[in-house]
């Protein structure tokens, strides 16, 4: 079987170029800089250290591997790792928490020139992909250079299952060749199992989200007061939520922590004029990226910082993870079920249906249609919190039981 490209996914990618092209400057220009440029066109450093290359595409994927890194660095003749992300958000969790011989670069775009000059400038011994996407050309050219390939904790997006993997399924079936897949799920592996040629290289693993690392300490407060939590928020939520808020009766705070922290500035503006239409008499929203803290009046408060969002899990009274009350498919509830917060989450969490399922079923997770719902059980957990309490119990209890995730993948990976 032929490793390159199909010609259908190969025209589209000249004919996609001069866009992405321009995203790349785009993005250059507001947050990557000239490095995240030049790397995503495979122009990296230089590095003769024999490596795995780990690629972990944004912040979810990173939380999501850091743990099994951090795992096998502590091993007699530990291995050496680059790690890349597609974005600069995922970049700086990495320059917080990379340790030991293992270093960060931009993903080149998965275009022929770019990834065939990544692999000609660094010296990789295993490909661990992380999770969701499918990339033709960063296979090809890994299976050119005899560079065995592992997807870990692996699962097909939406977006790798609609119209677009059917427009694209001779291209994924054969990136997907002798490339060994450890899949999240039984569910997953049958996905990936009618995805590809090789179904014995499929396996069921287990969720790699469930496992925690262990080089960081409990995190710390970042608030003398109480609060809630609307934690990973995108537009059309944020707003919404806030308004519910600052209808209720509730004095209390509510902390939003957006998806993308980029957009504070964006979202402070409109959280202080829809406070000054609703309730002018309460003190403007304060913004934690301009170093304010919310007075003992305040009822919003913007937490629009990168690498803090353990520290707001911990010691929030209950949290809603969002990305839920829209078609955003909702992002991971395991990370605030770890400490034992009470959760509730919209109906639209398809990314992470079987954690929601799997928290269900033990009672550790509610879910909610409106922004109104949403805000009467984080109210609940002020005026009536016995029973949040024994939620957030019953989802860290799910987290712990699974917490060994890790040694099945560590053994495994080992053996590959």
């Amino acid at each position: 079987m032929s490793i390159k490209p199909t010609w259908r996914y190969r025209l589209c990618s000249r004919l996609v170029s001069p866009l992405i092209f321009l995203h790349l400057l785009l993005r250059s220009a507001r947050d990557g800089r000239w490095r995240y440029f030049k790397q995503r066109l495979g122009f990296i450093q230089r590095d003769t250290d024999a490596r795995i290359h780990v690629h972990a595409a944004s912040v979810g994927e990173v939380i999501t591997v850091l743990p099994l890194i951090e795992h096998l660095q502590r091993r007699t003749n530990p291995p050496a790792f680059l790690v890349t992300t597609n974005t600069p958000t995922g970049a700086s969790i990495l320059e917080n928490r990379l340790s030991g011989n293992a270093k960060h670069a931009y993903l080149p775009i998965d275009f022929a020139g770019a990834t065939k000059r990544f692999f000609s400038r660094v010296h990789i011994t295993n490909v661990w992909l992380v999770e969701t996407e499918i990339w033709p050309w960063l296979i090809s050219h890994a299976k050119q250079s005899n560079i065995p390939i592992t997807i870990i904790n692996a699962r097909l997006s939406k977006k790798s299952q609609g119209k677009l993997a059917q427009f694209f399924k001779d291209t994924y079936r054969r990136a997907l060749y002798d490339v060994t897949v450890l899949a999240r799920s039984d569910e997953d592996a049958l996905r990936y199992k009618n995805l590809s040629n090789n179904q014995n290289l499929v396996q069921p693993v287990g969720n790699l989200k469930f496992a925690e690392s262990t080089q960081l300490p409990y995190p710390p407060a970042l608030l003398q007061q109480a609060y809630l939590l609307a934690a990973s928020t995108h537009e059309n939520e944020e707003l919404s939520l806030a308004e519910a808020w600052l209808k209720s009766s509730e004095a209390a705070l509510l902390v939003i922590a957006p998806r993308h922290a980029e957009r504070g500035p964006k979202l402070l503006k409109q959280l202080i004029q829809l406070q000054k239409e609703l309730s002018p008499e309460l003190p403007a929203p304060a913004c934690r990226s301009a170093g304010q803290r919310p007075s003992a009046t305040c009822k919003l408060y913007l937490a629009d910082t990168l690498g803090e969002m353990h520290s707001w899990y911990a010691h929030a009274q209950a949290t809603f993870v969002g990305g839920s009350l829209i078609e955003r498919g909702g992002h991971n509830v395991l990370e605030p079920a770890r400490y034992a917060t009470p959760i509730i989450v919209g109906q639209h969490t398809f990314n992470f249906s079987e954690e929601v399922a799997l928290l269900k079923s033990v009672n550790g997770i509610a879910v909610a249609p409106s922004p109104e719902q949403v805000t009467h059980f984080l109210r609940r957990a002020i005026s009536a919190p016995e029973e949040q309490q024994q939620m957030g119990l019953n989802a860290e209890a799910v987290v712990r039981r699974n917490s060994g995730v890790i040694d099945r993948y560590t053994e495994l990976l080992t053996h590959l």
